[in-house]
């Protein structure tokens, strides 16, 4: 930890040099292989030398353990993977030998270390060492097949492997606590504890080791440390190695007043020689390096507690010293961290990352997960606002957030009375029952009185092949799923639960006994868990069935037995296809013996008994998917055999604390509880279908393709509907959520290059002959398979893609993004326009005409949809080309078709009722029909119609939004809360009350699991997000403009995002804004629409005032990135 690995260097080499002694003495004096280290070795070989009879230490079966640990941590801390790889791994290995050969399998089924030993301590009443599982024993032991296991995983163990090491981990003894409710000195009971000792052996998974440590360990053998630690406190060892040693294991369990006591007794006792060397007893008596050589790590313990993905700030600082700094402290993954502190508190920290990570990190109470980046700094400063502690953003008020969600549990609980059946939620669209995802697999629930079943589904297992009335080629499938039964009569008290601020689902079992079941998913593993308990005072029986299938018996589905896991596969068609994919589902029982057995082709059935007072974990592992042909059972099975409950519980907090990030993101409070309902449900249902790393992106059910004839084969639908999924999560502030969609559509260019140049001809008959650089996509594709179906005569499919390019640097301020990535998908937009429309004769002058279809499988001129796609691509080309410095020979035209567009056809409407005012056609030839609203594409997605446009093209588009939305009641159409009719409707301003109200009549159709459904569509009702959010927050030509679309009625919003990359939280009392606080981010000026016209502003930065200047629209300030501004009207 301190930065200096080359001083650790010769102790690795002088432990390697000593293996080949240590060899002997376990093959000579044991018969094992391995390694036996005794408490005396000959310091050049190795080999035992010690035969005393005081000190029979010899036997020591962890020595090896615990000589060999600072290797690991070496290579941990150094971030050293070759060094981890290449000498610690077959080293741990070695280990795992020893104890194979050396461990005795006991009368109960466990493993036993004896002869075993506490290191210079003997039982009480007893004077021997020699003992049988002595605590610090098994902890080595325990540590040795966990860190194997990792890193078995890490570097590709075989299953075979990874089973035996498991095998012996989980069948180690567990850990005692005493009758004084300490954790005892040995496992077994027949040894009492004594506590007058200077050693603190029986601490070892405290310290050295970290099986008691962090908020994943078990709370009642971390509380009986505690009290082992304060029975050996109370003894005040002479010795200064042991006094240092308490403190270290004091620091670990959080006590910093005990670390301090320590302190003071070593600083204040005579154990210093003149060079500042230690001695072993006050006085200067027997010369020790053990407390001086020591003293620096308990500093940095108590500064920092690292592991793998995890460290915690401060968890032992004494407060006697408030203030201070460190810099370049070493963290596991080799990564240098500098830290401040200011009155006991976290001040600031950077962490120099040396390789890509996901890190999570805590500090008095809050946690939070971190993306680190090869040579890029992260740092993190607090900010005070009053007494709260504030995240980086710096805009996060840990209370408010708090009391705010805790306001809105029971509107995000979905509940059942009664039970529910798989035909009452089947569906091959949205989700109709229970749900939950993690952004590759998806699980919908339905139940009996008496059992469970959770149906899976994986994001990219995708069948080739498969043809309906849209075409032939890939589709998305289920897997198959688990069910869970409870063996016992049915009785009253049946109840469900879908938790969505949780991420969880809660079942009551309609059965006497009741059976409580709580199923939940990993955050970035496939793992699926549902947690059993009862109050029964009688062993209730649980069936488990693990079973592959969907609702065809097309596909080959099949199980079997491995072990004690219970596994089974789906593959997919295997005739005329491009590739063979499977996916395969695989369940282990934790906590309780088990009864595997196969009992159908494509099913296995797992009992056990379920016990008052224990908790059994059902964990099923999703694997596969993707093109190749392969379940990747071995896989499954080494995940699922070397998981432990501290793992369960380790990825239940990190999905606890990935849910609850994600949700303080952002959010809005609009006195509404429908729509405040149907906005949280959208992020919910957006956030569990999408994740920055998911293996491919979901189409328009997201994860949740729960049946084998999905329509439109569960495909991402490019003429809209699956971009409607993405709109809202820039300003919601959660942009990642759409790397998965960006992916995808970087890896069909070059087949879009492809059918530009050579397939026009199948758009329309009339394009004949024509070829066009740029990109041409067709109407559907799949994340994996790329495209199928034909183009519906559109030609719009992929320029619909530019607003989400633009908008990701748009919200961000990522000009790398930018540069790499929106910039050259846009331009390969703007390179097929500008080959595919007509430069014709207008007139005096001349225009630039497209001629495409405007909506599905029509054939239209110049439909304002397409026209406003055109405008938009060019614009945006133009703005680009100059904050790159690129292009600059290819601006000219731009510019000239930009100049040079069709305006739109306005009409007066053909259709009763109507307002008698002039509308929007559809395309140039006055087109009426139908009712969805693609002629105010150009005021969303496209933006470039808005609220700086003129009023008479504004009205002209409020017109059309009442004649088509509300006179022709267009809001009662299937989706069309998905096509942003609200969304355009609150970018031209049009009346609130009324778009309020629509979307009120839209989520009162929601069902039980508060989705609205409409039999085709799913993940684009999420717009409506982007709905509120337009009402309250618009940013227009780099203005930002706050409830400009609001009603007379209180609301505020919580770190919505605005282009330019500003955070902005601002409340509204029904008549004029009350409280608006910015954060800065990429952009150097912040410009807002004044909110209080007419009366003067002042902006202030931490107690500093900022200049102003006042524009005839708008005010201006300078920002700094990342800085927070609060704007007031004096």
């Amino acid at each position: 930890m301190s930065n200096l690995p080359e001083c650790a260097e010769s102790y690795n080499r002088h432990i390697e040099s000593l293996l080949p002694g240590w060899r002997l003495n376990a093959r000579n004096y044991l018969g094992c292989r391995g390694f036996v280290v005794a408490h005396y070795n000959d310091p050049t070989n190795g080999y035992l030398t010690h035969f005393g009879s005081s000190f029979p230490w010899m036997f020591w079966a962890g020595g090896a353990g615990w000589n060999l640990r600072p290797l690991y941590e070496y290579a941990m801390l150094t971030g050293n993977v070759t060094y981890l790889k290449e000498k610690v791994y077959p080293l741990y290995k070695e280990m795992a030998d020893f104890y194979e050969d050396y461990l005795v399998e006991g009368t109960d089924g466990l493993y036993h270390i004896t002869t075993s030993i506490s290191p210079e301590n003997a039982p009480k009443g007893t004077n021997t060492w020699l003992s049988k599982d002595a605590t610090m024993d098994v902890a080595i032991a325990r540590e040795v097949f966990t860190f194997l296991c990792d890193m078995g995983r890490r570097f590709h163990a075989s299953s075979a492997e990874m089973e035996r090491w498991n095998a012996i981990l989980q069948k180690l003894p567990a850990y005692r606590i005493n009758n004084d409710g300490a954790l005892a000195e040995w496992v077994d009971p027949a040894y009492p504890d004594i506590y007058n000792h200077r050693h603190n052996s029986h601490l070892y998974p405290v310290f050295p080791g970290i099986d008691l440590v962090g908020s994943d360990a078990d709370p009642a053998l971390q509380k009986a440390a505690k009290v082992a630690l304060d029975k050996r406190f109370g003894f005040d060892t002479s010795s200064a190695h042991g006094l240092i040693h308490l403190a270290l294991q004091a620091a670990r369990l959080g006590d910093a007043d005990k670390v301090r006591q320590n302190i003071e007794r070593f600083s204040k006792r005579n154990y210093l020689y003149d060079g500042l060397i230690t001695s072993h007893e006050p006085g200067r008596a027997i010369f020790n390096l053990d407390a001086i050589l020591s003293f620096p790590r308990l500093l940095m313990e108590m500064l920092v507690f690292t592991k793998s993905g995890y460290i915690e700030f401060l968890p032992a600082w004494p407060v006697g010293f408030p203030d201070g700094s460190l810099k370049g402290m070493r963290i596991y993954g080799g990564h240098t961290l500098d830290i401040c502190w200011k009155a006991g508190r976290l001040e600031s920290f950077t962490i120099h990352a040396v390789a890509d990570e996901t890190l999570e990190w805590a500090h008095d109470g809050m946690k939070e997960c971190l993306e680190l980046k090869k040579d890029k700094p992260f740092q993190w400063r607090r900010q005070a606002v009053g007494a709260q502690m504030q995240r980086r953003e710096s805009m996060y008020d840990e209370q408010k957030d708090e009391t705010f969600f805790a306001g809105k549990r029971n509107l995000l609980t979905a509940k059942w009375e009664e039970p529910f059946s798989y035909e009452s939620i089947r569906s091959k669209h949205a989700p109709m029952g229970p749900f939950m995802g993690n952004g590759d697999v998806g699980c919908a629930s339905h139940t009996t009185a008496n059992s469970q079943t959770i149906r899976i589904s994986k994001v990219d297992f995708v069948t080739d092949g498969w043809e309906d009335w849209t075409g032939r080629g890939p589709a998305a499938l289920p897997i198959g799923g688990i069910k869970v039964s409870v063996d016992a009569p049915s009785a009253e008290g049946f109840r469900y639960e879908m938790d969505m601020l949780g991420n969880e689902l809660r079942m009551t079992s309609g059965t006497l006994p009741a059976v409580e079941m709580t199923s939940w998913m990993g955050r970035g593993s496939n793992v699926i868990v549902t947690e059993l308990v009862t109050a029964s005072e009688h062993p209730v029986t649980i069936t488990v069935d693990t079973y592959a299938g969907g609702t065809t018996s097309n596909y080959e589905d099949k199980a079997m037995v491995k072990g004690t896991i219970a596994q089974a596969y789906r593959r997919t068609l295997t005739d005329s296809v491009r590739w063979i994919s499977q996916a395969g589902v695989s369940t282990r029982i934790i906590g309780a013996v088990s009864s595997v057995k196969q009992d159908a082709e494509n099913n296995v059935k797992s009992t056990f008994t379920l016990n008052a007072g224990e908790k059994v974990y059902v964990v099923t592992y999703v694997s596969g998917g993707g093109t190749e042909d392969n379940a990747r059972l071995d896989e499954a099975y080494v995940r699922l055999t070397s998981l432990s409950v501290k793992d369960l519980r380790r990825l239940k907090q990190q999905k606890d604390l990935w849910w609850t990030e994600m949700w303080r993101r952002s959010y809005v409070e609009t006195g509404d509880d429908l729509i405040d309902r149907q906005y949280l449900v959208s992020v919910y249902l957006q956030a569990s279908a999408y994740d920055e790393h998911s293996p491919a992106c979901g189409g328009m059910y997201g994860v949740w393709n729960m049946d084998d004839e999905m329509n439109y084969h569960g495909d991402i639908h490019l003429n809209y509907n699956s971009q409607g999924g993405f709109y809202s999560m820039f300003s919601s502030n959660r942009p990642e959520l759409a790397m998965p969609y960006y992916r995808f559509l970087e890896e069909m260019i070059p087949e879009g290059r492809r059918r530009a140049k050579e397939e026009l001809e199948l758009v329309h008959p009339s394009l004949k002959g024509k070829s066009c650089r740029g990109l041409l996509f067709p109407v559907s594709a799949l994340g994996i398979g790329g495209f199928y179906c034909t183009y519906w005569q559109q030609t719009v499919n992929a320029p619909f893609n530019v607003p989400l390019f633009s908008w990701y640097y748009e919200y961000t301020g990522d000009e790398t993004f930018l540069r790499e990535r929106a910039y050259p998908f846009i331009r390969e937009c703007g390179d097929f326009y500008e080959d595919y429309i007509q430069k014709e004769r207008y007139g005096n002058s001349y225009r630039y005409t497209i001629t495409t279809g405007g909506h599905e499988n029509s054939w239209d001129l110049n439909p304002p949809s397409d026209v406003a796609f055109v405008e938009q691509t060019f614009r945006l080309l133009l703005r680009y080309s100059q904050i790159l410095n690129m292009d600059a020979d290819r601006r000219d035209k731009w510019q000239d078709i930009v100049d040079h567009l069709p305006t739109y056809k306005v009409i007066m409407p053909t259709r009763q009722p109507n307002q008698g005012l002039p509308v929007y056609a559809k395309n140039e030839a006055g087109w009426d029909a139908p009712n969805h609203m693609i002629q105010l594409h150009a005021a969303y997605p496209c933006e470039v119609l808005n609220l700086a446009s003129s009023p008479e093209a504004l009205q002209i588009a409020r017109n059309t939004v009442h004649y088509y939305f509300v006179a022709q009641e267009g809001y009662k159409l299937m989706n069309e809360l998905g096509l942003s009719t609200y969304v355009m409707g609150a970018r031209v301003a049009f009346d609130p009350e009324i778009l309020i109200d629509k979307m009120r009549y839209q989520a009162e159709t929601a069902g039980k699991n508060f989705l609205i459904t409409d039999g085709h569509h799913c993940l684009e009702k999420s717009a409506i997000m982007e709905a509120v959010h337009s009402m309250m927050l618009q940013t227009v030509d780099d203005v930002l403009y706050l409830f400009p679309d609001w009603m007379k009625k209180p609301a505020s919003f919580t770190r919505l995002r605005a282009k330019g990359g500003f955070l902005v939280s601002a409340s509204y009392d029904g008549a004029q804004v009350t409280e608006l606080k910015i954060q800065a981010g990429k952009a150097p000026v912040c410009k807002i629409r004044n909110p209080w016209p007419d009366r003067e502003i002042e902006v202030t930065a931490n107690g500093r005032t900022v200049p102003v200047t006042i524009y005839r629209d708008y005010c201006a300030f300078s920002v700094r990135e990342n800085e927070v501004y609060h704007v007031v009207c004096k």
